[in-house]
Formats: C-alpha cells, sequence, structure tokens
C-alpha cells in the first residue's frame, strides 16, 4: 500500500487490522520500520528478535540468515497478518515476510516494485480523500452548530489542502482548540500559498506536521529529482507534459520524472503527463533555495517561453500566414503542427496549463508573456467558443500591452478584445475596443492594422443592418489589403462584403465576392476561412431558393469543420443543412443531419443546443 506523505497509509492499515482479527486467528505482528522519518530504520534483526519473542519461538542462530528462517517456520500456515509500516524500500521489507499461508501489509511512500515484481504483491495506491469525505472528516471534529455556521468555508479549507488527511487533522486539532472565529482566519491563511504550510506545521508536534511529513520524502531523493520537484513546482500546472518537464530541466529527465512518480510526488493523470498536489508544489516551491542564484526566475521564464513558442505554432496552423509579433525561440525552433486538427487536440489538452501560466504572468509581472500568449491563443478560444475568456485574458493583455508593446501592437490587441465582445454580443464595447483600435493603428501609422480595424467596425454595422456603413468600411479594408498583398485580409473583406450584398438581397454580388474569397482561402490553405465561405454561399443559395446548391455548400463546409474539430460550427451547419435538405424534400437525410447535430451538442456540454435540434426532429 503506498501514497504521498500524509494520505493517511498508517491509520487505513491500522483501522483495517482492528475490524479483520477474526480473519486471523494466528494474530497480528506489527513493525514501524521508521523508512521514512527523523528516527533510523531499526535493524531487521532486531524486528525479527522481536517478532519471534512475540511468538514464543527461540531462534538457534542470531544471524539475519538463521532468524529470517526461523521466523518463517515458525509463522508458516499460522493464519497470521504481518504489518510491516512506513518501508523505505523492497529491501528493507523482504527480510520480515513470514512464511507460506500468512498475509502481509506494507505501507510505503514509494511503489515497491521489486515486492510486486518478486513476491507476487498486490499493489493499492492510497489517493486523498475526495471533496465530500474531506469536509465530512472536519466536519467531525467541527461539531453541527459550527458546521452550520461555518460550513461554505470548511468546504474551502479542504479543497485548499487537497483532501490530504494529515493535513485535514492538522486543521480539525487547530480548530477543535479555538472558537468558531478561527475557521475564517484558517481558510485565509491556507488560501495563501506562501503561509499555507506554516498554517498545517503546528509547531513542536512534528507528527501532525505536514511540511516535517514532505522533508522525510525530500531526503529520500536523488539530487536531480530534488531539483526537478523545485523546478516542477515553478511550472504553472494543473500538469505538465513530460517535453516541457525536459525543456524545463534543461536535460532528459525521466528518470527523475520516475523517481518523484514512485514517490508518488508526481502523479500520472495520463500517460505522459503530470500532476503535482497543491501542498507537495508549496514544499518543492521552498525547495528552490537549492537551485543557483536566478534558477528560479530562468525556470519560470522558460515555462512562459516554452509555451509561447509552441501555442504560436499552433497559431500558425489554424491561420496560415497569419503575422503575430512573436519574438525568435530560445528553445530552438518549434515545429508547426500538420495539421489544425493537431494544432486544436494539443491547445485542448495544453488549455488548462496555459490559462494557468497567463495567470501566473500577470501575477508576476510578465507583461511580455502576459499579452503575446494572450493574442496567440485567441484564434483557438473564438474556434471553442471561449469568448468570456479571451475577453478576460485579453483585458489583461491590454493593460501589459500599454507598459511593453508599441501602439500596433496595443491595437491588435483591443481588436481581438473587439471581436471577443462582438461573438458575446456586447455590441457597445466591441464598437468602443474597435473604434480605439484605429486610432491606435492611424496614430502608428499601422495600414495593415487599420485595415482590420475597419474589418471589425464593418462587422458592428452589419450587425445593426447599417448596410451602407458596412459595405464602406468593409471597401476600405479591401482596398488596403490589396494594397499590402495580404491575400488573408483580403478574403475576409470579401466575405464581409458577400455578406452585405446577402441582407441586401444582392445574390449576384455576393455569389462573386464569396467566388473570390474563397480563391484566396484556397491559395494560402485556410480551411476554416474556406469553409466559412461554403456557408455563406450555402446562405445565398438558400435565399434565392436552391435548396440542391445549398445543401452541396454546407455539406462540403462541414467536411472542412469536421478536419478542423471545430464541433460547435458543424453542429451549426448541420442545422442549415437539415432544413435545405427538408424544403428539397429529403426527409430522411434532413433527419440523419439533426441526429449528428444533436450527438455534437451532446458532446460540446451545450443542453440549449440538444434541446433546440430535439424539438426540431420532434417537428420533422
Amino acid at each position: 500500500m503506498s501514497g504521498m506523505a500524509g494520505v493517511g497509509k498508517t491509520a487505513l492499515v491500522r483501522g483495517w487490522a482492528n475490524r479483520m482479527d477474526e480473519a486471523f486467528p494466528g494474530g497480528t505482528l506489527h513493525a514501524d520500520l521508521n523508512g521514512f522519518g527523523a528516527t533510523s530504520p531499526e535493524a531487521p534483526e532486531e524486528i525479527l528478535t522481536r517478532f519471534l519473542k512475540d511468538l514464543d519461538v527461540e531462534p538457534p542462530t542470531t544471524t539475519l540468515d538463521g532468524l529470517i528462517t526461523a521466523f518463517r517456520s515458525a509463522t508458516a500456515g499460522r493464519s497470521l497478518l504481518v504489518v510491516l509500516d512506513n518501508a523505505r524500500d523492497a529491501a528493507q521489507a523482504r527480510p520480515l515476510l513470514p512464511g507460506v499461508g500468512c498475509a502481509v501489509v506494507v505501507t510505503s511512500r514509494v511503489r515497491l516494485e521489486s515486492l510486486i515484481a518478486r513476491e507476487g504483491a498486490h499493489p493499492l495506491t492510497v489517493q486523498p480523500l475526495e471533496r465530500p469525505d474531506a469536509i465530512a472528516m472536519l466536519a467531525n471534529s467541527l461539531g453541527a452548530d459550527r458546521m452550520r455556521r461555518a460550513g461554505h468555508l470548511v468546504e474551502e479549507i479542504a479543497e485548499l489542502v487537497g483532501g490530504l488527511p494529515l493535513a485535514l487533522a492538522v486543521v480539525a486539532a487547530r480548530l477543535h482548540r479555538h472558537p468558531s472565529e478561527e475557521v475564517r482566519s484558517t481558510r485565509d491563511a491556507l488560501r495563501e500559498t506562501k503561509t499555507r504550510l506554516d498554517t498545517l506545521s503546528p509547531g513542536r508536534e512534528t507528527d501532525l506536521d505536514v511540511r516535517v511529513a514532505l522533508s522525510y520524502s525530500h531526503e529520500g531523493l536523488t539530487s536531480t529529482a530534488v531539483e526537478l520537484w523545485a523546478l516542477l513546482a515553478l511550472h504553472p500546472g494543473p500538469t505538465v507534459s513530460s517535453d516541457a518537464a525536459a525543456n524545463l530541466a534543461g536535460r532528459d529527465c525521466a528518470a527523475d520524472i520516475a523517481e518523484l512518480v514512485a514517490a508518488h510526488l508526481l502523479e500520472e493523470p495520463v500517460h505522459r503527463r503530470f500532476a503535482m498536489h497543491d501542498l507537495v508544489r508549496d514544499y518543492g516551491r521552498e525547495l528552490t533555495g537549492l537551485l543557483p542564484p536566478g534558477g528560479a526566475e530562468e525556470a519560470t521564464t522558460a515555462v512562459f517561453d516554452y509555451l509561447l513558442q509552441h501555442v504560436a505554432a499552433c497559431d500558425q496552423a489554424l491561420v496560415p500566414g497569419r503575422q503575430l509579433p512573436i519574438p525568435a525561440s530560445p528553445i530552438g525552433k518549434v515545429a508547426v503542427p500538420p495539421t489544425a486538427r493537431d494544432a486544436m487536440e494539443w491547445l485542448d489538452v495544453e488549455y488548462p496549463t496555459i490559462t494557468a501560466a497567463l495567470r501566473q504572468a500577470a501575477e508576476t509581472g510578465a507583461d511580455q508573456h502576459t499579452w503575446l500568449l494572450a493574442v496567440a491563443l485567441v484564434t483557438y478560444q473564438w474556434r471553442r467558443s471561449r469568448f468570456a475568456d479571451a475577453d478576460r485574458y485579453l483585458r489583461t493583455a491590454a493593460d501589459a500591452a500599454k507598459r511593453v508593446a508599441g501602439l500596433a501592437d496595443q491595437a491588435m490587441v483591443y481588436r481581438m478584445l473587439g471581436g471577443s465582445r462582438w461573438n458575446m454580443k456586447e455590441y457597445p464595447l466591441a464598437e468602443g475596443a474597435q473604434r480605439h483600435a484605429v486610432r491606435l493603428s492611424e496614430e502608428a501609422g499601422d495600414v495593415r492594422g487599420l485595415a482590420y480595424g475597419h474589418i471589425g467596425l464593418a462587422e458592428i454595422h452589419l450587425g445593426r443592418s447599417e448596410h451602407s456603413m458596412a459595405r464602406a468600411a468593409y471597401g476600405r479594408a479591401c482596398t488596403l489589403f490589396r494594397q499590402l498583398g495580404d491575400e488573408l485580409g483580403e478574403a475576409d473583406a470579401l466575405g464581409g462584403i458577400a455578406r452585405v450584398a446577402l441582407a441586401e438581397g444582392d445574390h449576384a454580388r455576393a455569389v462573386e465576392a464569396c467566388s473570390d474569397a474563397r480563391d484566396r482561402f484556397a491559395h494560402i490553405r485556410d480551411v476554416n476561412g474556406e469553409a466559412s465561405i461554403l456557408v455563406l454561399l450555402g446562405d445565398v443559395h438558400a435565399d434565392r431558393g436552391d435548396w440542391s446548391r445549398a445543401a452541396a455548400n454546407y455539406d462540403l463546409a462541414i467536411s472542412h469543420y469536421r478536419s478542423l474539430t471545430r464541433h460547435s460550427h458543424e453542429a451549426k451547419t448541420l442545422v442549415l443543412l437539415a432544413g435545405v435538405l427538408r424544403l428539397d424534400g429529403r426527409t430522411d437525410e434532413s433527419e440523419q443531419a439533426l441526429r449528428s447535430a444533436r450527438d455534437l451538442y451532446h458532446g460540446l456540454g451545450d443542453t440549449p443546443g440538444v434541446d433546440r435540434v430535439t424539438e426540431m426532429l420532434a417537428n420533422v
């Protein structure tokens, strides 16, 4: 039975052993091996001598081999339970294994692979308590009256200590001795990472001290594993890939990762991705004092650089040809993912880590990484409909960019902020951000930025049905992009011109603009842009009553979105396809399209989308 320090292995085994008395008529032998602790481990000869005395057996010899033989002979067939607590390694436990017919439970902070391989041990990992159990443990100490008054604080405390039983025991003891007002101050102290371990270290009682318990795990590690623990504690988490860990360490650290995993200081929730308990992270930050001078700052910057370069490479896969002011990589050239799907899948996995890094960068005043990471992430956030997230991080990015970036780059942040707010239907805020972006671009003399600013304003005009103003703004943007030779920007502007023409009922002009835009998107291999134009073409043909041609364009757009894993857009377009198929008399195909859309909405957790499509299916 293994698990991290303080997870409650000893208490669990003792409680179980007491309840299993009748299952072991031969009795129970218990030894604390002191594998991790302040006391030196007891010699196996001393433990075996004591065991044999308990069994009323006189060994023929006092050598280790003689004692082992006598113990195994005396226990064979005796139906005895032997508990070997707190083993440092398999070698420490092996001499103490009883004879055939007995049961043994060995507890350790490390996974004893050798016992599993050679003796056929069955491994069991003890995890921290789940949130309800952790709350219940504290509630038992507080009592019903105080829980009624401070239950919400107790829930947060259980979360802050990560359900670690030792930490919960420290908190319970602290709260038991003090009035209910102490619950809030304890919660407040635990919120601060700098004071969390102090709060969980009550002083002289070392057996009830989380920091001391973790220090024993530290002492059992190699120096390189300790260094990696300190470095990974600086990583924003919640998980880190093996590649990112190697970049952070500046070397192949697979052996050190394996050592930390074996010691339950790292967990591997997903293959080649590792997580660290918050209290283990807190102690690891204290170990950063062992790094060379400036090592902690260099490590933090290395984390930000690694994420920035990889996010920017993914953005290139999502929007080929887009230019972001990302500096040259200090970690070497980062390959652009081969497809947009690959980029989206990488970002799906890393998104919690990237956003944690964004928060950490902002909190530590790393302005350059704060604004660059935010703008590099926007395309992904928009394609996953995470507009509120984009707005949150771009607002922080705008403040950071004012301090370290030029006017043109500040304008780009505000354009993205405007686009996010437009998608959130916060139109006045969106317009304010876009107009500010235009002013900054004009002041900077940034023609490309000015063109994109006009597109942002045109989107707002079109949303308000101000068609002439939208057409003029898209036209100005198209002219500027053409002068710059910027096919991507020109394609965006042409798509806008097509939407205005459709809104005005000018189908011929809409089809012409769509065709020009699609040619440019195809030339620069922007699959997402081409898909959006195909949807627009479908809308044009549907508006003119050409159901078959509309269906063909929607179907092709769906294929593109599927290749990009843009499931929300795929679902929306399936609903459009179902509508024109029904109008074209293709009822069975229409129903199948709606079922596919419903499955996608269900997978996205979009309950309103599921409800809408379910209602449409009922009407079919």
